[in-house]
């Protein structure tokens, strides 16, 4: 096999990446020891970058700042005769140079010109590597010696690593999917909305785990304790979110990443340390986003309390990342997440980072390289043991004559001078240029619905805490809050806080910040402003910066949402408040929606312009949630329904869209125009169950005219796959009680499309047992059974329509005819005993 190293070389290159990725470890590890890396985000890159920058040292290359260390023929002899099988080097016919002359350095040679000399060497044809004149010449060797057990323990690494993961997972016991209305998917489905994740992860439990856990595989598996009765909605909230988090950083996949490379260089102990860390600081990460993505920062850390009681001392399988898997380590958790009212988890900024991982790696391209010299001695073939081809030690090579001195060469002659150039014209005095017009005042930064926001709240109404972050990019708003606060009606500055708390405000726009506190003493409020970070009194434009960053504040997270909708009743009406409505993102949407339906009693027209400033909201949760707080205190104006499912057809959710439209269908009579408009919402539904729940409630409708109800049924059977909600559907049919016959008739059309036989069976039973049948409807369903497969339940169907059906030729004659279809001898009989009793009674 051809390696594009020798083994010599492959064995220095190795050893630069151990002693180097050892160094560069150490040097994070003492960084991190010495409170230089206290930021979680920071040590996190560090870490990464540490990883990464050690294998930039297999690179071979180096920065022409590295020093290179060269190794004499003696000492790369000792390291040859050691990685290097001996039985390699015999004999082989070889060019060696004949004439040459020696560089300033003793070992380095400089060929003048060449000659061939045979030598008689064995078959094998290697050429001895430490022998070579030749930089360029490849090399064909036997796998390094040296090699050979690292790589076989790096393939056992690696095997039992995968085999390792396979019964970690088959540990997990049997995993049931959590059901659609359990409040878990509806907590998972919110942070998800929330967090802008698109793909909603795959929620499981078992009762195999005490802790939950996230897969690679994007899966999220919870304990069966987290899905009782007895924990609460929040510490719910923070046991998901957690887990959330740990798959929006991918950090399941790194870590597995991770545990294979600590296998497959496993002569590097640190890469197990660096695993570790990083495992730590994902945990950590995990509690900061779930804590910063929930309405309660605290409930992390309830959540972490409960796991540490729910622990058992039972081996519980860590692949993938669990909540709680380490008690010694949840405490600091806990109290890190309670101190959040006092500490900001704030994000490094990208420039450091990448500042970070660039140091790092000039370090790693920094260090040394390991290159080998070798003597050639003339007029005689050297071999490996240091003897010539007749077993003699070969004689010290001659003296190489001096070169005679190249001759001078002769003079060039003088170039003649060149003519005096002409003397150029004076070029006439260009106009002066007018004054450029002064440049327009720069705009504030503006977030993007991309911009990441998070906010926490706590404390109580006399003594309320906060924080908000919003950042995006480079930009980024920190509001902090201690106590009550007022804001100006104008939105212009803070105008009170309490006489023991403070309301700080810091943006950051790229490398520029600005801050500004306001405290109160003796009833008077006091500012302390900043700009880059030195003390200075607001300028016109520091209050208009002011101004306008609390209205964006304001307008994206609807803080002081209720006082803000006073001040617009007060100055405007609903109008105003609706006009402001217009500009202010769909979180906030919600939070002004609860404060005006509470603030005043809203007329028809009022009610209507709230419909139209609500339907252009985006989020599928935020529209369900603010719509439902409408609905449930308003009774919709005549022709607004319509209007609100129209705006419903925005929804891409089918869980939210039957959350929304199923209080409309139950509490509404739907005229034909809206029950137009919900069918064409239903057609849009994926999911059976929900499609067969919001099927259910609009049955619930009083009165359903046959076309409506004959389109409902239309629509399912091209929209409904599963055998088991196509029969809870049938069965819903069947138990209306004024449903006509061309509904019954049509319901048991539905029967064609189940592939169960027992499914098929219950929906007989079902429509059998509602009554109302006609003698067109029980052929019609006899003919239907010609699709079913078992004889069991083939024949029990027809023992259930033998005891019901009218007793007339034709429906004799049909039961006949499907009978025969029935293979098996057992249930033949007993088809035919019934039957034959059927025939013998009086019609």
């Amino acid at each position: 096999m051809t390696y594009p190293f020798d083994s010599v070389e492959l064995f220095l290159l190795l050893a630069r990446f151990l002693g180097g990725s050892t160094l560069i470890f150490c040097l994070v590890l003492v960084i991190e020891k010495v409170g230089l890396l206290k930021n979680r985000d920071l040590a996190d890159t560090a870490w990464k970058a540490a990883i990464i920058a050690s294998f930039t040292l297999l690179i071979p290359i180096s920065s022409e700042y590295a020093k290179e260390v060269t190794l004499t023929t003696s000492a790369s002899s000792k390291i040859g005769e050691w990685i290097l099988p001996q039985d390699d080097f015999t004999a082989q016919k070889l060019n060696i140079p004949k004439d040459f002359t020696l560089d300033a350095g003793p070992d380095i040679l400089r060929i003048k010109e060449q000659a061939e000399r045979d030598s008689t060497l064995s078959p094998q044809g290697n050429q001895d590597p430490l022998s070579s004149g030749s930089a360029s010449s490849k090399s064909t060797i036997a796998f390094p010696r040296f090699l050979v057990l690292p790589s076989v323990l790096a393939g056992l690494g690696l095997l039992s690593l995968i085999l390792t993961y396979g019964l970690a997972i088959k540990s997990l016991g049997k995993r049931e999917r959590v059901r659609p209305e359990h409040r878990a998917f509806a907590i998972l489905f919110t942070i998800c909305e929330r967090a802008n994740i698109k793909r909603t992860p795959y929620l499981t439990w078992t009762s195999s785990i005490d802790s939950p856990l996230c897969l690679p595989s994007g899966e999220i598996v919870l304990p069966a304790w987290a899905l009782e009765e007895a924990i609460s909605t929040h510490e719910l909230k923070g046991l998901i979110g957690h887990e959330v988090a740990h798959l929006k950083r991918n950090d399941p996949i790194i870590l597995l990443i991770l545990h294979a490379l600590s296998r497959l260089f496993f002569l590097q102990p640190l890469f197990s340390l660096a695993q570790k860390r990083l495992a730590d600081l994902a945990e950590l990460a995990a509690d900061e986003w779930a804590s910063s993505h929930s309405d309660n920062p605290k409930s992390v850390a309830e959540a972490l309390f409960t796991c540490a009681k729910k622990i058992t001392n039972r081996k519980q399988p860590q692949w993938g990342l669990a909540m709680a898997k380490d008690k010694s380590k949840l405490k600091a958790r806990v109290e890190r997440l309670l101190a959040a009212n006092d500490s900001d988890f704030k994000n490094t900024s990208s420039f450091i980072k990448i500042s970070m991982v660039a140091g790092l790696i000039a370090t790693s391209m920094s260090m040394p390289t390991f290159g080998l010299a070798a003597k050639i001695e003339p007029k005689s073939v050297v071999t490996h043991s240091g003897q010539t081809e007749d077993g003699q030690s070969a004689p010290k090579a001659p003296k190489e004559p001096k070169a005679p001195k190249a001759p001078k060469s002769p003079e060039a002659p003088k170039a003649p001078k060149a003519p005096k150039a002409p003397e150029a014209q004076k070029a006439p005095e260009a106009p002066k240029a007018p004054e450029a017009p002064k440049a327009p005042k720069a705009q504030k930064s503006t977030l993007s619905d991309r911009a990441s926001v998070s906010m926490s709240m706590s404390g109580d109404k006399k003594h309320p805490r906060g924080n908000l972050n919003w950042s995006e990019d480079d930009y980024e708003i920190r509001v902090k809050w201690d106590g009550q606060f007022e804001i100006a009606t104008d939105d212009s500055t803070i105008t009170k806080v309490a006489e023991d708390g403070y309301f700080r405000l810091i943006e950051e726009d790229d490398d520029l910040e600005r801050s500004i506190k306001f405290t109160m003493k003796d009833g008077e409020i006091l500012t302390q402003f900043r700009y880059d970070g030195d003390k200075r009194l607001m300028t016109n434009e520091d209050k208009e910066w002011l101004k306008e960053t609390l209205t964006k504040v304001l307008r994206r997270t609807g803080l002081n949402a209720e006082n803000r909708v006073q001040n617009y009743l007060k100055k405007g009406g609903v109008k105003a408040v609706l006009a402001e409505m217009e500009q202010i993102t769909d979180y906030a949407l919600r939070k002004y929606t609860r404060a005006l339906l509470e603030a005043r009693k809203l007329k028809s027209k009022d009610v209507r312009g709230l419909i139209k400033v609500l339907s252009k909201i985006e989020s599928d949760y935020e529209m369900r949630q603010t719509f439902g707080m409408l609905l449930t205190n308003y009774d919709l104006p005549k022709g607004s329904l319509p209007d609100v499912l129209k705006a419903a057809k925005k929804i891409e959710s089918d869980y939210e869209m039957r959350q929304m439209i199923t209080p409309l269908v139950t509490k509404k009579a739907l005229d034909d125009n809206s029950f137009a408009i919900l069918i064409e919402l239903m057609e849009t539904i994926e999911s059976d169950y929900e499609m067969r729940q919001l099927f259910m409630s609009a049955l619930n409708q009083k009165k359903i005219s046959d076309k409506n109800l004959l389109r409902l049924l239309d629509m399912t059977i091209d929209k409904v796959s599963s055998d088991y909600e196509m029969r809870h559907i049938i069965e819903a049919i069947a138990d209306r009680k004024d449903k006509s016959d061309r509904a019954t008739e049509k319901a048991i059309v539905l029967l064609e499309t189940l592939n169960s036989d027992y499914e098929f069976r219950q929906a007989c039973m079902a429509i059998i047992n509602s009554g109302g049948m006609t003698s067109t409807s029980w052929l019609l369903m006899i003919e239907a059974l010609d699709q079913m497969k078992s004889d069991s339940e083939l024949s029990r169907t027809l023992a259930a329509i033998a005891s019901k059906a009218p007793r007339n030729d034709k429906i004799n004659q049909a039961l006949s005819r499907a009978a025969e279809k029935v293979n098996s001898s057992y249930e033949a009989k007993k088809v035919k005993k019934i039957l034959e009793r059927r025939k013998g009674q009086k019609t």
